[in-house]
């Protein structure tokens, strides 16, 4: 979510004390008793690996019965790894796709937002990095800031099932909890920020009148302007429609000047 924090915990063990004090106080909270192996926590904190070596060591440490791994957060498996690549973020999903078929079990990762405010994008669009995030997951749950403070927009994103509407959760320690009197809408803006953080403009203006592959055009959008693989070809159709491009063949296209 569009969380972030900042400084690090002195001390690996540090660290993990902080970690088993939050799970007991939302267990304490929520009157949760959990019996022994029913959680298993492997930490990586102060530790340089890689996600080969990473996950292979999950896998050969983990009990049969695990139905759910939880990664928090992705990017500290992409060590040696460029998060803007689709080929190297691929190459981890497919690691993680192998773990999670050897236990027949769930993944669930946490993925952090680019910089700067997320109102004006898509909820897909706002995960830094390759739009790979964006189109592998089966499911996508989106926090991003609220106008009201402590509070934020929690948007699903489905593959394989019905659409749910967006709600409110407020952070009220220890827990998230629904705030349905907030509408999901008003999320926080930057100061003077009220149009769309993107524009088919910026698109065009990149093809200007070349003639460029879609793989191009997206690699220079997702550097000049952070913009992701989706909105690259949503504003590709929309310039089409409008004229402002031509698509000379599958994958290529050209940019009509005025």
């Amino acid at each position: 979510g569009n969380v972030q924090g900042s400084g690090r915990d002195r001390g690996h063990g540090t660290a993990e004390k902080k970690l088993q004090l939050r799970i007991k106080k939302n267990l304490e909270v929520r009157g949760i008793t959990l019996q022994r192996g029913e959680l298993h926590i492997i930490s990586l904190r102060g530790k340089v690996t890689t996600a080969e070596k990473a996950l292979a060591y999950v896998k050969a440490n983990c009990p049969r019965e695990v139905g759910l791994f939880f990664i928090d957060p992705f990017y500290k498996l992409n060590a040696g790894k460029d998060e803007n690549s689709a080929g190297d973020i691929t190459f981890v999903m497919n690691l993680i796709d192998n773990l999670g078929t050897a236990f027949d079990a769930a993944i669930l990762y946490s993925a952090h937002y680019s910089k700067g405010n997320q109102a004006g994008k898509d909820a897909i669009d706002r995960i830094s990095g390759s739009g790979v995030y964006g189109r592998d997951a089966d499911t996508i749950i989106s926090m991003t800031a609220h106008e009201e403070d402590d509070c934020f927009t929690v948007e699903p994103i489905f593959r394989s099932f019905a659409p749910m509407k967006p709600w409110v959760v407020r952070w009220n320690y220890p827990l998230m909890e629904r705030a349905d009197e907030l509408d999901p809408a008003k999320l926080k803006k930057a100061p003077g920020t009220f149009e769309a953080q993107y524009s088919v403009d910026q698109l065009t203006g990149i093809i200007a009148s070349r003639t460029m592959t879609s793989g191009e055009i997206e690699r220079e959008c997702m550097v000049t302007f952070g913009m992701s693989d989706a909105t690259v070809k949503r504003f590709l159709k929309k310039a089409l429609k409008q004229g402002k491009v031509e698509k000379l063949t599958v994958g290529l296209w050209k940019g009509v000047t005025a």
